[in-house]
């Protein structure tokens, strides 16, 4: 074991969450290692949630703050944080018992590493849960620096709740409080253009999959975000790779809007962005969109037709 080990806080922040927190304040400490601090941060103020804080060890920390969001609650919570490593956990997700032992051993092994993940396992009411494995983090035992493109691939996919960071190499303010969906993808690209990471294939956190989630409800506003997210760091990033990334993520957005016109605007900007391939990953975004946009040319002209057919206007 090293001579210095480092101390670990953990930040929850919880809204509303009276009925799921104890649940996951008892997965933390059920932890092989234990944590030094456990900071739950009440953004807004709930009697239910008050209530249910009772009876912790002195290590549980409450704080209530005024309701901001769960990005102002994280970053309140990074400040009061007196541990060398954060590890961030939502109020309605658990964690197993293995998974802060190993990712606080891998910190002190490699001392320039800067985040470490899991995968996870997936919980829906009534259905078994699932492992998630992402794929472009299947890890190879080792901390590795990624390239700008596969940092802005692998913010895609690491979910919070898996993640554990050194406090030193996070931002001030770690969150983006102006960003409503992407602000943990936010903070992963700017980690992971700087620092070394290390993935787990090993699933560590138990996720409440939530159907009526902020990302899901607000498709437009993730959309925006996340290139908000892409434009933030273009400095950082080679041209040809930021081209790819604002085509691909225009693209992804196309694909999320129901309104067709809307969508078409969306895959235009998204050609403009980067209009020719270059290798078979770009290929198969440009055969992508170019068969969106058949789809949506098509469903334009279905439209026309039976409306008009509804008005009596006979075909051209």
């Amino acid at each position: 074991m090293p001579e210095v080990q480092l101390r670990t806080s953990v930040i929850i922040p919880a809204y509303r969450a009276a009925g799921s927190i104890r649940a996951a304040i008892d997965s933390v400490l059920a932890q092989t290692r234990p944590v030094e601090e456990i900071i739950v941060i009440d953004d807004g103020g709930d009697p239910d949630l008050a209530a249910a804080m009772h009876g912790y060890p002195s290590i549980v920390q409450y704080v209530v703050v005024p309701h901001g969001g769960a990005s102002a609650a994280r970053n309140a919570g990074i400040r009061m944080a007196k541990g060398d490593l954060v590890a961030f956990l939502d109020a309605d997700d658990q964690w197993l018992p293995w998974k802060i032992s190993a990712q606080v051993e891998a910190f002190e092994r490699w001392p320039d590493l800067g985040l470490t993940c899991c995968t996870i396992m997936t919980r829906v009411p009534g259905r078994a849960d699932k492992h998630i494995i992402p794929h472009r983090l299947v890890s190879t035992g080792v901390p590795a620096r990624l390239s700008a493109h596969d940092a802005l691939s692998a913010a895609t996919e690491i979910g919070l709740s898996t993640v554990v960071v050194k406090k030193r190499v996070l931002p001030d303010p770690a969150f983006d409080n102006t960003l409503t969906t992407a602000e943990d993808r936010d903070l992963y690209v700017h980690i992971l253009l700087r620092h070394q990471m290390l993935a787990f294939n090993e699933p560590g956190t138990i996720y409440a999959v939530r159907e009526d989630s902020l990302s899901r409800r607000e498709r437009d506003r993730t959309g925006a975000d996340s290139l908000r997210v892409l434009e933030k760091h273009r400095s950082a990033i080679p041209l040809s790779t930021y081209r790819f990334w604002k085509a691909y993520l225009l693209f992804e957005w196309a694909l999320s809007v129901s309104d067709a016109s809307r969508s078409l605007q969306l895959l235009l900007r998204s050609i403009r962005a980067w209009p020719m391939p270059r290798s078979r990953r770009y290929s198969l975004l440009m055969g992508g969109r170019l068969q969106w946009v058949g789809i949506l040319v098509w469903s334009a002209a279905k439209n026309t037709f039976n409306r008009n057919q509804r008005r009596g206007i006979p075909p051209r």
